[in-house]
C-alpha cells in the first residue's frame, strides 16, 4: 500500500500526490490511490519534502552575500589573480578553483552523468518525467526504483573496488612559443578552418610574430594573449594523437585562459575576444559541463551581434569583406553550438532566428557530396563545420516549435501538423544526402562492417545527430503528458532508438573518453526509449532483439572500462554500464512476472 507521507512546509501540509501537483488538478488522496493516478494507471506516489525551519532575513542576507563572494572567488580563480597570471612565464604552474574540473574523477562524474540523465527523459528536463518513469517500473515489475539510492549504490561499490580517490590539484599553466607555433602551422596545413572557423590563421600568426605571448604591458589587449593560449589547447587537444603535441597538457592551458575572464569582460570586444569564447565554448562540452559552455556561449552571442555577425551585410563595412567572412563564419559555428544546447536542455535558444539572416555560406558544402561523411582531405576554401547547418536550422525549429513553453500549449491537432510537418522536412534532408552515406543505410544489424571504415568522425556524429531529432520530434506527442504514452508517435521515438543503439555497437571504436560526453546524452536516451518498450511489452515478438542490443551497449562500456594506457578504471564507464546493466534487470524482471504461469 502507498503510504501519505505528508510533510509539513511553512506550517502547511501538501494535499496532492505528485501526479496532480504536476498536472495542478484536485486530488482525493485516497488511498492506496487517488482516483487520477486509478485512471492514468500509473502509482500513487507523495514525495515527501523534509521540514525546513523558516530562516531570518539576517540569515539569508548573510547567506547571500557569501554566496556573491564564492561566485567573486571562483571567477578571480584564487590567489594568483589574473594579472599576476598574465605575467608569468610559461613554465610556471598555478593553483586554481576554476569551475572546470576533472570529470574523470569518480565524484565529477557521477554528478555529470546525472545532469546528462536529466535531459534524456522523453520530453527533456521535466522532473515529472524521472518520477514518471520510476513509477511505471513499479507498475511492469514490482519493483521500486529510487534512483537516488541506485547512484548511491554504484558509489559504493566503485570505492570499495578502486578507493576514494585524491583529489588533484587544478593548475594552469601557459604553453610554450613552439607548441603554439606547431598549433597554428598544423591548422592552416590541415585545412581545420573547414570544420572548426575559430581563427583568422593570418591575423594569430601575426600575434605570435609580434610577441603577443611575451607581452605584459597592460596596453596590450588581453584577449591576443587569450586566443592564442585557448586556440593551442583546443588543436592539441582535438589531435592529442598527433606525436607533435604528445606532451601537451590542453586543461592546464584552458584553465590559464580562464584566468583571464575577469579582464576579457572588462576590455573593448574585438574578434579575437569573439573568437576566444567559440574556442572555449567548443572545448568544454566534451569535458560534458554544459554551464561554463553555456556562459562562453553567452558572452560570443552578445559579442556576435554587436559586431553584426548576425547580419549578411555588416553594419560597418569597415570591418572589410574577409573580416566579415569569417565573422559571419563565426555566426554559424555559434548558431550551431546553440541550437545543439537549446535542444539536448530543452532551454530557449540564445540566438534569435528572427533577428538574423540565415542564408546559408557561400561556400559551405554542397548538400550532395560525400565530403560531409567519408575520410578526405580539407580545404579551407569549403565550410563544412562538425555537423549540418541545415540540421541546426531544423533543431531551432524543433524546439521553437514543439518543445518550447508556447509550443507545449498549442491543440494536439496542430502539435501533430507540426510533427508531420518536420518529419518531411528532416526526411527530405536524408534524401539529399548520398545514398550509400544515409543514416538508416547503416543502422541495421547486418551492417558490414566494413562500410563504417571510410566514416569521418563527422560522418558519424551527423547520422547520429539525424536520429536524435526524428525521436525529439516524435518524442513531443508525450512532451506535455504525464505518463508515458505509446501513441504512432512514441513508437516511431522508439523505432528510432532501436537504429540509434544498433549504429552505435557499430561504431564502438569511436567511443573514447574524449568522446563520451558528446554522445552520452543520445545514448542515455535512446537506452531508456528501447528499455520501456522492452518493460511495457514483455511479450512482444521483438522483446528479445532488444534486450540484445541493451545487452551489447552495457558490454560497450563493461570492455571500454580498464582500456586505457593505465589500466585504471574509467569511471563515467562506470557508471554508464551500471546503469545500463540495472535497466536490463527490470526488462527481465518485467518478462518474468507477464510470462509467470
Amino acid at each position: 500500500m502507498t503510504e501519505f507521507n505528508r510533510a509539513p512546509r511553512g506550517g502547511r501540509h501538501r494535499s496532492a500526490c505528485d501526479l496532480c501537483r504536476h498536472r495542478k488538478i484536485r486530488c482525493d488522496r485516497a488511498q492506496p490511490s487517488c482516483e487520477n493516478c486509478l485512471l492514468a494507471r500509473v502509482s500513487c506516489t507523495f514525495t515527501a519534502k523534509p521540514a525546513e525551519a523558516r530562516k531570518s532575513i539576517r540569515q539569508r542576507l548573510s547567506e547571500t552575500q557569501l554566496h556573491v563572494q564564492n561566485l567573486e572567488n571562483l571567477i578571480t580563480n584564487g590567489d594568483a589573480g589574473s594579472r599576476g597570471l598574465a605575467k608569468a612565464s610559461s613554465t610556471h604552474h598555478y593553483s586554481t578553483r576554476s569551475h572546470f574540473h576533472d570529470t574523470a574523477d569518480f565524484e565529477n562524474a557521477m554528478s555529470t552523468f546525472q545532469q546528462h540523465l536529466e535531459y534524456s527523459w522523453p520530453g527533456g528536463d521535466r522532473s515529472s518525467h524521472r518520477a514518471n518513469f520510476c513509477s511505471a517500473i513499479f507498475h511492469h515489475t514490482g519493483s521500486h526504483f529510487d534512483l537516488d539510492d541506485f547512484f548511491s549504490q554504484v558509489t559504493d561499490s566503485y570505492q570499495s573496488q578502486y578507493g576514494t580517490e585524491e583529489k588533484k590539484q587544478a593548475i594552469s599553466q601557459w604553453p610554450d612559443k613552439r607548441l603554439v607555433r606547431n598549433c597554428i602551422e598544423y591548422y592552416d596545413r590541415k585545412g581545420l578552418y573547414s570544420v572548426f572557423p575559430i581563427v583568422d590563421i593570418r591575423v594569430i600568426r601575426e600575434l605570435l610574430d609580434a610577441g603577443a605571448l611575451d607581452d605584459e604591458s597592460t596596453a596590450s589587449p588581453v584577449a591576443n594573449k587569450a586566443c592564442l593560449v585557448a586556440f593551442t589547447a583546443l588543436i592539441a587537444q582535438l589531435h592529442r594523437h598527433s606525436p607533435m603535441f604528445a606532451n601537451a597538457k590542453p586543461d592546464t592551458y584552458v584553465r590559464a585562459v580562464l584566468s583571464l575572464l575577469p579582464d576579457l569582460f572588462m576590455e573593448e570586444a574585438d574578434v579575437r575576444t569573439l573568437e576566444t569564447f567559440i574556442i572555449l565554448t567548443i572545448y568544454i562540452p566534451p569535458t560534458g559541463q554544459s554551464y561554463p559552455a553555456e556562459m562562453m556561449l553567452a558572452a560570443a552571442v552578445r559579442i556576435l551581434y554587436k559586431l553584426g555577425g548576425h547580419r549578411q551585410r555588416a553594419p560597418n563595412e569597415n570591418h572589410g569583406a574577409h573580416n566579415h567572412y569569417h565573422i559571419r563564419s563565426l555566426f554559424w559555428l555559434s548558431y550551431w553550438m546553440d541550437k545543439e544546447m537549446s535542444l539536448r536542455a530543452c532551454r530557449e535558444p540564445m540566438i534569435n532566428d528572427a533577428s538574423c539572416d540565415l542564408e546559408l555560406p557561400s561556400t559551405y558544402v554542397s548538400q550532395s557530396s560525400t565530403y560531409q561523411f567519408l575520410q578526405a582531405p580539407l580545404s579551407s576554401d569549403i565550410l563544412l563545420y562538425p555537423s549540418d547547418l541545415r540540421l541546426a536550422l531544423i533543431k531551432s525549429k524543433i524546439y521553437r516549435l514543439l518543445h518550447s513553453d508556447s509550443g507545449r500549449e498549442q491543440p494536439e491537432s496542430t502539435r501533430m501538423q507540426r510533427i508531420l510537418e518536420l518529419d518531411q522536412e528532416l526526411s527530405a534532408l536524408e534524401s539529399s544526402f548520398p545514398a550509400h552515406c544515409q543514416p538508416h543505410v547503416f543502422a541495421t544489424p547486418d551492417c558490414p562492417l566494413y562500410a563504417f571504415h571510410d566514416l569521418s568522425m563527422r560522418g558519424v556524429t551527423l547520422h547520429l545527430d539525424y536520429y536524435y531529432c526524428v525521436k525529439r520530434i516524435h518524442e513531443a506527442s508525450a512532451a506535455c503528458g504525464t505518463q508515458y504514452s505509446f501513441s504512432s508517435g512514441m513508437g516511431l521515438s522508439y523505432q528510432t532508438s532501436r537504429c540509434m543503439l544498433l549504429y552505435i555497437n557499430q561504431v564502438r571504436a569511436f567511443i573514447t573518453w574524449h568522446s563520451f560526453w558528446i554522445y552520452a546524452q543520445w545514448l542515455l536516451s535512446a537506452v531508456i526509449s528501447l528499455f520501456y518498450h522492452c518493460m511495457a511489452n514483455p511479450t512482444s515478438s521483438t522483446f528479445s532483439g532488444d534486450l540484445e542490443i541493451l545487452e551489447n551497449t552495457r558490454d560497450i562500456f563493461t570492455s571500454l572500462m580498464h582500456n586505457t594506457e593505465e589500466g585504471k578504471c574509467i569511471a563515467p564507464f562506470y557508471i554508464t554500464e551500471a546503469f545500463v546493466d540495472k535497466l536490463i534487470q527490470f526488462a527481465k524482471q518485467s518478462y518474468m512476472r507477464a510470462t509467470a504461469i
